[in-house]
Formats: structure tokens, sequence, C-alpha cells
């Protein structure tokens, strides 16, 4: 049985064709990593509601193109980033195994993603073998060897062919080459060394001040428009109510995922017993899951904002996975402030302080993660009859 799938965006997001292209490759990794191809995916757009000042720049921003004029004054100057010769591969692998693994295959998605939506199916498989693998394998032995870069790819590749082998012989008939990938393997490879290198450190990868700033902005005008009466909140909880109504109409079982404040917006939503009835959410009709992730639902509640009882339970959710990193600092624990039905997951990206709040749906342990959590409930998955 295939599922209902209803994606609420978080804050930031506006509508052109960056936004398009991620919706687009972002569902493509659901259906290949997660739900199969048969699920429907749907991605309410709610941008257009959010904050939107005069002219589509804030200008209590600084200039950083030019951060002396408009009268600023420059009190100090930031050093130039680190330089040095770059990492090998082997040597970060040999640090932390599962996450050079889970870097470089997310940077091997990007590229097979790089000219349209579609995943190769060589490149899932060999995707997933490798994320299963580097979990369940975190210090394989063979990593000690002395390896080039090059020997250490295809050791990967083999070895985890080799292991999904042993463990479901559910792989790739033919032998999975480094070159086989197209390039994509050896690409990533050679851009996750330089990132660490530019950034001048294995947790500290760079980011652009500019984009941080703005996205912050951003994220507090969006937050405001929507818990602000008469403004963003009424037109985004209509689009949301006509999403799930298709869901429950569809008959399928209905898996909602909200990251950043669409977490928020669902759980607000589904706290409220008039909008669940609106949709159709009675008489035993429950959502099979919720995963909010990178989310606020347990700050905003704790603080009083969505305008529920204290510690409530969302009763027409059956599963409720809250996922969140511990250096994604706008996401929060929602277990202590719901009654029960909520499982809190951390999820460690470590990509970086700046870069962990987007990084959940770039990497291919996250989709496995859920997928294998989601199976464990009985929600229908990509594996299952």
């Amino acid at each position: 049985m295939s599922v209902h799938v209803v994606f609420v965006h978080g804050v930031a997001n506006r509508e052109g064709d960056a936004y398009s292209q991620t919706v687009a490759r972002r569902s493509e990794r659901f259906r290949k990593l997660v739900f199969g191809e048969a699920a429907t995916i749907e991605n309410p757009y709610w941008g257009a509601f959010g904050a939107n000042p005069a002219g589509g720049r804030y200008r209590c921003l600084p200039d950083y193109d030019d951060p002396t004029g408009d009268g600023v004054e420059v009190l100090a100057v930031a050093p130039p980033p680190a330089t040095g010769a770059a990492p090998r591969l082997v040597e970060l692998a040999r640090e932390d195994f599962p996450e050079t693994v889970d870097l470089l295959f997310a940077g091997v998605l990007e590229r097979a993603q790089a000219d349209g939506p579609d995943l190769p199916d060589e490149a899932v498989a060999q995707a997933q073998m490798a994320a299963i693998y580097a979990s369940e394998v975190p210090n394989p032995p063979w990593l000690q060897a002395d390896l080039t870069d090059e020997q250490f790819l295809k050791e990967l590749t083999n070895r985890a062919k080799a292991y999904a082998t042993a463990q479901a012989g559910a792989v790739p008939e033919n032998d999975v080459e480094v070159l086989g990938l197209g390039s994509w393997l050896r690409d990533s490879a050679e851009a996750v060394v330089d990132r660490v290198r530019n950034a001048g450190g294995r947790v500290a990868l760079a980011v652009g001040r500019e984009a941080l700033h703005g996205h912050v902005a951003t994220f507090i005008g969006d937050v405001f428009s929507y818990l602000k009466d008469g403004s963003g909140r009424a037109p985004i909880r209509a689009l949301i109510k006509d999403e799930l109504t298709k869901a429950v109409d569809s008959g399928k079982p209905i898996v909602l995922i909200g990251h950043s404040m669409g977490g928020v917006i669902l759980a607000d939503c589904l706290g409220d017993q008039a909008f669940c009835d609106s949709v159709g959410l009675k008489d035993g009709r429950r959502i099979a899951a919720l995963v909010t992730v990178g989310s606020q639902p347990g700050f905003f509640q704790e603080l009083n904002l969505l305008g529920l009882d204290p510690q409530p339970r969302l009763e027409v959710v059956e599963h409720w996975i809250n996922v969140f990193d511990e250096l994604d600092v706008l996401s929060f624990r929602a277990a202590p402030l719901f009654d029960g039905g909520v499982k809190d997951m951390m999820f460690s990206s470590r990509t970086g302080i700046f870069d962990a709040h987007g990084a959940y749906f770039e990497r291919v342990q996250f989709y496995e993660r859920l997928r294998k959590r989601l199976k464990a409930l009985d929600v229908p998955v990509k594996g299952t009859a």
C-alpha cells in the first residue's frame, strides 16, 4: 500500500527556480529512499503569506558588499580563512567514518540531480548500501591500511556491496565501480576535503554571513507573520486544510512532514479539534505518522504561543517523530511539552552550526533512518508489501 505524504516547508522559502528545484529533488529522494515510487507527495507552498518587506529586502541588514556604506563605521576586520594543504579523504574517514561517508554520498546525490530531479537507480542503490554499512560498521578494520583516496572509494563501494549481499542480497547485479557513478563519487570526494580545508576544521564549516543573516531575519519575520492574527495565519491554515482534506479523501495512510516552522504549523493545526474535524480526521481516522524535523513546536508550546492546553496530546496522530540536531540551534525537543505519543530523535549531521538547520534532507543517513523507523511503526515504506 502506498502512502499520501504532505511536506510543509519552513521559513525563508519563496517561489522561484531554486525553490522549485529543491522541492523536486527532495520529493524524488523521499520516493527513492523512503516511501517508494507509488507514494503521493504534496508540497503546499505558504511562503507567499510570510513576511514580505517592501522592496523584498530587510533594510536593517548590513550591506556586506559595501560594509562602510550608508554611514556604517567598521571597528574591526575579520581575519582571512585558514589555508593549507587539503586533508586526504581517507584521513577524514579514519576520524569519523559514518560522517565522512554521509557527506560523500550527499554530494553524490547532489551531482546526480544537477540536471534534473530524477535520481539514477545506481546512485540510489550505492548511497543506501554505503549509508547502512557505515552506520552498522562505524570502525572498519580495513580503513587502517595504507590507502590512497581512490583506493578508499573503491574499497568502500565493494565493502558496502558485500555487506548488503550478506544482509539481504538485494544489490545491483553488476559490480559497482567508482567510474560507474559517472565521476559523481570522485567529484564529491574532492568537494568534501576542500570544504573541510577551507573551513579550518571538521565541524566549523564555512557559511556566508549574508546568507545566514538574511535567513535569520526571514525566520523571525515568517514566525511573527504566522503568529499574528489577521496576517499570514488564516491563509496558511486554509492552505493546510485543503491539503489535509485531499489526503484524507485519498483513503491512503497519511504521513505529514514539517520542517522548521512547517512542524509548528502542523502541530498547531492538529492540536485544534475543530480543524481536525473539518478535514475529515474523525470517527477513528488518524494520521499514520507526523514527522517534525529541525522544528520548534516544543519551544512554542513552552512559551504558550500555540494556544494549546498544558501538556497537550495530538489525538489524531498515531505516531509522532520529532527529529533534532545537536548543532541545529533552531531545533528543539517536543516530548517534554506534549503528553505522550512523541518520540524525540537526535540526528547528528556534524555539518557545522550554520548549515545544520537545512542539512537533514541532504543526508542519505537521514532518509535511511527515517525509513527504518517508519517501517518499525508499520507505516508503508519502500521495501514493504
